[in-house]
């Protein structure tokens, strides 16, 4: 579902708590993410979903495509936040952002950036099949140091062929993150 107004509260909730998102700085207040979504609203090349639980509709979380390059056919995926308690999902939530990429976007390749600190994550990703493109150095300004990214990145090709060893994949995948 994409991200309406009515989200602000819980993706506040979400960006803030720190067990969820390393990333998070500072808290914001309602204002400031509605402005943030007011200018999202005239990107053309930005989508930012509510990820829902299927059984009930419950918000569970949130993942994005953006910086949409159709030119080079290629975008960053992140922005991918979701409850602790429904982790598993982040397998599926993967899968579908791909196969929208891939099949209804038309891209070649869906990139995104990982700290030098989050080794879980970094390997976790690996899994899913992203390669590891470089290393952006001092990339970003935490507000008291800068941080150091792992570039990755999957293309559709290797996302073709994980499909075909998907279940095996996908076990391995949750042993690792239970």
């Amino acid at each position: 579902t994409e991200v309406t107004e009515e989200d602000t509260d819980f993706i506040i909730n979400l960006r803030t708590n720190k067990a969820l998102n390393s990333l998070s700085g500072k808290s914001i207040s309602p204002e400031e993410h509605l402005r943030w979504l007011k200018n999202y609203y005239l990107r053309d090349n930005d989508f930012y979903w509510i990820v829902k639980d299927i059984k009930d509709n419950k918000r569970i979380g949130t993942t994005a495509l953006f910086d949409v390059d159709k030119r080079s056919n290629k975008a960053e995926s992140g922005r991918t936040i979701i409850l602790e308690s429904y982790r598993f999902i982040v397998f599926d939530v993967f899968y579908e952002i791909m196969k929208f990429a891939f099949d209804n976007l038309g891209l070649n390749k869906v990139y995104g950036k990982v700290r030098f600190s989050e080794q879980k994550i970094l390997n976790f990703d690996k899994k899913l099949g992203y390669k590891v493109d470089g290393i952006l150095r001092e990339d970003w300004w935490d507000g008291e140091k800068y941080i150091d990214f792992y570039l990755l990145s999957i293309l559709k090709s290797e996302f073709n062929e994980y499909k075909l060893n998907l279940y095996p994949r996908y076990l391995d995948i949750l042993k690792s993150i239970s």
